[in-house]
């Protein structure tokens, strides 16, 4: 018979200390309070309660696939749940807020690689394998969590020693325990390789989710074609004719199907989106008038504005 919960040492000694460490700020601070409350209205509003819930259906979809292929090379015998709770509710949701940085999807792969699929491989073995007896465990997870914290947030280098330590220490348990028990072998290589198989059955979900976000967001754009001979001296772009577009206050122009940011928000709106955005010194129009100073972009901008008041 299949148990349901791949729940080990290290889980409970998290699950301990993380709960303790929950109920200690919601009681604490009322800021705390606020945030998780936040986050719980943020998640479950609408469109993101869709999306969330069709992740969890995912990582459900997948985990069950995972067992039926893993049981004929006599891998899960017990479902992990745990592992799978885990992943998505860290790297699932990494990847989840993630996608919209992947521009237009080139590289999206080995970006995810980099920046999920490696970390999740290693917290997924550090939570499932080199297990220590529970009371190890409770005394041990605030210390790495201590230094976790430091080595990513102050880069210290003794943190960086404390972990590089806490690894050896844990690759030491891993080694011993395979030659007294080769049969280890299989929960190590369940511990790395099924975040990984998670990652990569979710890609394809959140590249779609992705298009249809840029979708949405291309909907919403307003734009007009402005001309030079309407401007006269105000036109201040070397070329005759511009696509000028706004949203949500961003506003650029498209030339010959580039992207030129015009302000500043423009900038951090499409790369958010995915877009290329060219530098706008590039069709910018200098001022006959005076060496070094370009045409003023100000009726541009206001016009690009004009086109945001109905939103």
């Amino acid at each position: 018979m299949i148990e349901f919960l791949d729940l080990n040492a290290r889980h409970e000694a998290a699950l301990i200390w993380y709960s303790a460490f929950l109920a200690f700020a919601l009681l604490r601070s009322p800021d705390a309070r606020s945030s998780v409350l936040s986050l719980l209205k943020a998640l479950s509003e609408g469109m993101m309660l869709g999306v969330v819930t069709a992740l969890l259906l995912f990582v459900v979809v997948l985990t069950t696939l995972a067992i039926m292929m893993g049981r004929t090379v006599g891998l899960f015998g017990v479902v992990p749940g745990i592992t799978a709770t885990v992943w998505f509710l860290t790297s699932g949701f990494s990847l989840l807020f993630s996608f919209g940085q992947s521009e237009n999807g080139r590289g999206l792969l080995r970006e995810k690689f980099r920046t999920v699929l490696a970390p999740s491989a290693f917290f997924a073995a550090i939570f499932n394998v080199a297990i220590l007896p529970f009371w190890w465990e409770v005394a041990l997870l605030p210390l790495v969590t201590v230094l976790v914290y430091a080595s990513i947030v102050h880069s210290s280098r003794a943190a960086n020693l404390g972990l590089l330590i806490y690894a050896v220490g844990l690759a030491i348990v891993v080694i011993v325990s395979l030659m007294e028990s080769p049969g280890t072998l299989k929960t190590l290589m369940q511990a790395i390789v099924f975040p990984i198989w998670l990652t990569l059955g979710a890609i394809p979900y959140l590249f779609l989710l992705m298009r249809a976000e840029r979708y949405r967001f291309e909907s919403g754009v307003k734009s007009k074609t402005v001309r030079a001979k309407d401007y006269g001296k105000e036109w201040p772009l070397i070329v005759n004719s511009a696509k000028l577009c706004c949203i949500h206050q961003a506003i650029w122009v498209e030339v010959e199907g580039k992207k030129y940011g015009v302000n500043g928000t423009s900038r951090g709106l499409l790369s958010q989106y995915g877009y290329e955005v060219h530098d706008f010194k590039e069709i910018w129009s200098p001022n006959p008038a005076f060496e070094g100073v370009y045409v003023s972009v100000h009726r541009l901008i206001e016009d690009g504005f004009s086109l945001c008041r109905d939103e």
